[in-house]
């Protein structure tokens, strides 16, 4: 591997360990009860090398989403030959299978106790979503107009059942103690598949 190449892997390595390090003690102290501080010495790092991937402790929260998005994007196998929505489902289900889920709901939990990180966690959904769409216009190789007009019809139905259907559940499962939100959305997901068949033909 060059020496560029080397450096990206490096810095790349270091943001993780830094929005890793971030969640896991925001989870389970509390917000207020984190410094940056306490992130830097768990990563061994310097105040300044935090500063130079995060402006402040709510961003690096939310960026722990998208990098284990952007994990599970980097370990997906197409399907061969398969068409988009059928690429698009194998994918859901892939992050699903990982650690995602339980990422997305800690931080759905985490917004809930602490709203000022509800405007970090939109941008990082938003990040999500348009990572994904180019992950998958790369590896499927979409040149096609109307093929790209059929991903960016898909994402966004996807990414509207997640990000509002998932709170939703989450809530109702947090007053009544019903089904975990994650098999309720998980389900719609397949429904929302089911629908963009039979109207993509």
């Amino acid at each position: 591997m060059s020496e560029p190449g080397l450096r990206e892997t490096k810095r790349a390595a270091t943001r993780r360990a830094l929005a890793r390090a971030t969640f896991d003690l925001v989870r389970d102290r509390g917000f207020d009860a984190v410094t940056v501080a306490d992130v830097t010495d768990r990563v061994g790092v310097s105040r300044r090398t935090f500063s130079n991937y995060f402006d402040r402790k709510e961003e690096a929260v939310a960026a722990v989403v998208v990098e284990t998005v952007r994990d599970g994007l980097a370990s997906w196998v197409p399907p061969p030959e398969a068409d988009l929505l059928v690429a698009v489902r194998s994918l859901v289900d892939h992050q699903f299978s990982g650690e995602f889920p339980a990422i997305f709901a800690a931080m759905e939990q985490l917004c809930r106790a602490h709203p000022q990180l509800v405007p970090y966690w939109r941008d990082a959904q938003w990040r999500i979503w348009t990572t994904t769409g180019a992950h998958l216009r790369a590896t499927m190789g979409l040149s096609d107009a109307s093929v790209q007009l059929d991903l960016v019809m898909v994402m966004g139905a996807l990414f509207g059942v997640v990000s509002t259907h998932f709170p939703e559940r989450a809530a109702l499962r947090d007053a009544a103690g019903q089904e975990h939100p994650l098999a309720s959305v998980h389900r719609s997901l397949d429904e929302v598949f089911a629908r963009l068949a039979a109207g993509l033909g």
